[in-house]
């Protein structure tokens, strides 16, 4: 007799964690305490961090118990989320590997933020509300405080004790849930398997804007053209290689891949001819002499508008030979291309007929959509990679952290199967392997292994056999 219903709470408590009977008689109470069990009670304690024994602890022994419980799950979450992140900082893709860097480091953040001021106000505050003192106003203390009600009841653990539990395990509905999961990820399997990559710059343009209704319109009224490139050549020795830029503009007209070349190279040559009378065709010329037909032709109604491909080293002057030239380019097209596969051959083969040039200083072809057909050819690999070493670095985590071989298992199958799931819906959804689903997929690794150690670690740390007392 007359101690506070706490001890009462707390001697019950420790009791239940002793395996002891407690026997208690109950005067008009019967509301209050007829449908808590005990094991229950505990289960519900433990959630909030600490047992029946050390809530009688002082508050900073207190926040010691909470954190030696909920430390073990923050530090095995952040540190598996970290150790997946450094992993996919190692990718080629520089959208995918700034993505993960700067994960990685706010993850580590984050961490020692709740480790060191989250908890010092976490303290502050408890304090503060075992005072009754005003959330507002510290300073004024409330004479006859107690906590509303409402608030010391938790609707979402009571579902889950009361009713979720109950209901998954039984026999039956194991079964149901095996079988839907099963089911789900024979589907999945099938989606991902009909999973496309391609990446498209113009999918992530406003609607509304000038250049997405443009492109939209070039589309529907010219789909016979398709992308156009151009060839840029350095400081090369003209004279002497010329013979070069020629060979090099036939095989591109004969590519299959290619529509046509506007290049200067076959009209200079034709109005040569016409001219002086003379083929310059496939021969070395001597500097001089390709320098003054190289500014007759350039000041011709035929090559005036080629003045522009070309940058000298000095100014060009009507009816004298131009300055050396230190670069110049000539345009082509590709034909329409279908799907990733035929635009990365397309792509690869221009590269390799400027390459098989030899030409003495840079050469390279360019087109605005060689950088989306770079990422796709690259794209594929590098996700089958991260996701490959960021599995295995959620395995090892888990291992190294939980030392427990079939729970580090069921955590690694956990995020398999979300995984798949996740690509499966990327399907079914009409979406592609591109830059953005692949941060999106990494991301979906760091939540999944969040939630899955969350409740593999719990589990292992309950000591009652809540299936058990279900039964």
């Amino acid at each position: 007799m007359g101690q506070s219903l706490l001890d009462h709470y707390g001697k019950v408590l420790d009791a239940v964690e002793d395996k002891q009977n407690a026997d208690v008689a109950y005067i008009d109470s019967a509301k209050a305490f007829d449908k808590c069990d005990h094991d229950v009670i505990a289960h519900k304690m433990r959630d909030k961090g600490i047992t029946g024994k050390e809530r009688r602890q002082k508050l900073q022994q207190r926040v010691g118990y909470a954190l030696r419980h909920a430390g073990v799950a923050i530090t095995v979450t952040s540190l598996t989320d970290f150790g997946a992140f450094i992993i996919g900082s190692t990718t080629v893709l520089p959208a995918l590997r700034s993505f993960c860097i700067y994960s990685a480091i706010g993850i580590a953040t984050l961490y020692v933020f709740q480790a060191t001021f989250f908890v010092a106000w976490f303290t502050l505050d408890q304090a503060r509300l075992e005072d009754k003192r005003n959330g507002l106003v510290w300073c004024y203390q409330h004479k006859d405080w107690t906590p509303n009600s409402c608030s010391q009841r938790d609707l979402c653990q009571t579902f889950f004790d009361k009713f979720y539990s109950r209901v998954v395990l039984m026999k039956p509905i194991k079964v149901l849930v095996m079988v839907v999961t099963a089911v789900m990820l024979g589907a999945s399997i099938w989606g991902v398997t009909h999973l496309r990559q391609e990446f498209n710059p113009v999918w992530f343009l406003p609607q509304s804007s000038y250049l997405f209704h443009f492109l939209s319109r070039l589309l529907v009224y010219y789909p016979q053209i398709g992308e156009r490139g151009t060839v840029y050549l350095g400081a090369l020795n003209y004279s002497q290689e010329f013979h070069k830029i020629g060979e090099l503009t036939t095989v591109m007209r004969e590519n299959k891949y290619i529509s046509s070349v506007d290049s200067w190279y076959h009209l200079m040559v034709d109005y040569t001819k016409k001219d002086i009378g003379q083929d310059i065709g496939e021969t070395t010329l001597n500097d001089t002499f390709f320098r003054e037909v190289l500014s007759s032709f350039l000041f011709s109604p035929m090559g005036s508008r080629f003045q522009t491909y070309f940058h000298f080293d000095g100014n060009l002057t009507v009816s004298q030979p131009t300055p050396p030239v230190t670069a110049s380019k000539f345009d082509y097209s590709h034909k329409v291309l279908e799907g990733r596969d035929e635009q990365i051959t397309a792509m690869d083969q221009v590269k390799q007929l400027v390459t098989d040039a030899g030409f003495s200083d840079f050469a390279a072809p360019l087109a605005m959509m060689y950088s989306s057909w770079e990422t796709n050819k690259v794209i594929m690999v590098e996700l089958v990679r991260n996701l490959c070493l960021a599995m295995v670095a959620v395995f090892v985590m888990t291992l190294v952290l939980i030392a427990n071989l079939v729970t580090s298992c069921y955590v690694l199958l956990s995020v398999t199967i979300t995984l798949i799931n996740v690509m499966a819906l990327m399907t079914w959804w009409d979406l592609t392997i591109d830059i953005i689903t692949c941060i999106n997929l990494v991301l979906c690794i760091g939540l999944c292994v969040d939630y899955s150690a969350h409740v593999a670690l719990h589990f292992m740390q309950v000591k009652f056999s809540f299936i058990a007392s279900y039964k």
